[in-house]
């Protein structure tokens, strides 16, 4: 019974949040620049991960990073998905198509629009996590990342950070496009959005890190010239905070919440 009610109080008190969020992503106040608060794939629990309803219910909640994974198409395009396979879990055929199943690498970007990910459906409901918070919103598409990049843009959220991981996988080389090919995809789209001083890269697949192309090697470059020049002082950028921690796969949350793009780029964890 205790227990029950713990999870009643949880339940309430992330009802409350939801309830009051703003309608719009404001910048952080001086005690919420103290953390950093990360939307996990969105906001996973209650929007489907990975789409641009969950990525708006982060910036409204007020997440200062949003956190995402990402895919390269059979044309060349960076979207935004946690498996390298279209899950059955998170994306539903529509008509005669059958693209479930399928790797993202192997479909078009005009293919996977196709896929409606909007609904969980999972294996069994009585032990899914999410199916008694995360609201259906059906008709949901894959996004790419350069969508994710205009919603962020759209809501004024420009003090928000992109923590991307490149969904690679090294005992896996065939599920993906090779790495090099990869990172340059996603630093492309990073820079084409003018977004390179406020995302973090962060990949489980070390063949990034010793195959970087020249292109990678200069998003590192921009980022760290953006830290020295903080370091020594230039007004209005304080300074930089300390690297993601090796092998978590993530940055450290808890943190000296500093100026955009100063953790360094292309960190393999």
């Amino acid at each position: 019974m205790k227990h029950r009610r713990r999870l009643t109080a949880l339940a309430l008190a992330v009802l409350a949040l939801t309830l009051t969020a703003p309608a719009s992503a404001d910048p952080p106040t001086k005690a919420q620049k103290d953390f950093d608060l990360q939307g996990h794939r969105g906001a996973r629990g209650l929007r489907p991960e990975n789409t641009l309803a969950a990525f708006g219910k982060a910036l409204q909640i007020g997440v200062t990073t949003l956190e995402l994974d990402t895919g390269v198409t059979k044309d060349g395009v960076v979207v935004v998905s946690h498996e390298r396979r279209i899950s059955t879990l998170e994306c539903l055929d529509t008509g005669a198509n059958r693209y479930v199943g399928q790797l993202v690498k192997d479909l078009t970007l005009a293919q996977i629009k196709t896929l409606d990910c909007g609904t969980r459906t999972p294996p069994n409901p009585a032990t899914d996590p999410f199916v008694g918070t995360q609201e259906s919103v059906p008709g949901t598409k894959m996004p790419t990342l350069g969508e994710v990049f205009k919603l962020a843009d759209r809501y004024g959220a420009d003090h928000v950070q992109f923590n991307i991981e490149t969904k690679l996988d090294p005992t896996l080389p065939g599920d993906t496009v090779d790495p090099v090919a990869f990172v340059r995809a996603v630093t492309g789209v990073i820079a084409e959005h003018g977004k390179v001083q406020r995302s973090l890269l962060q990949s489980f697949d070390w063949r990034r890190s010793s195959s970087r192309s020249a292109c990678c090697r200069r998003f590192a470059r921009s980022r760290s010239r953006s830290c020295r020049r903080s370091i020594q002082g230039r007004p209005g950028r304080p300074a930089c905070r300390s690297e993601p921690t090796p092998g978590t796969g993530a940055s450290s949350v808890p943190s000296s919440r500093s100026a955009p793009g100063c953790s360094r780029p292309a960190t393999t964890t």
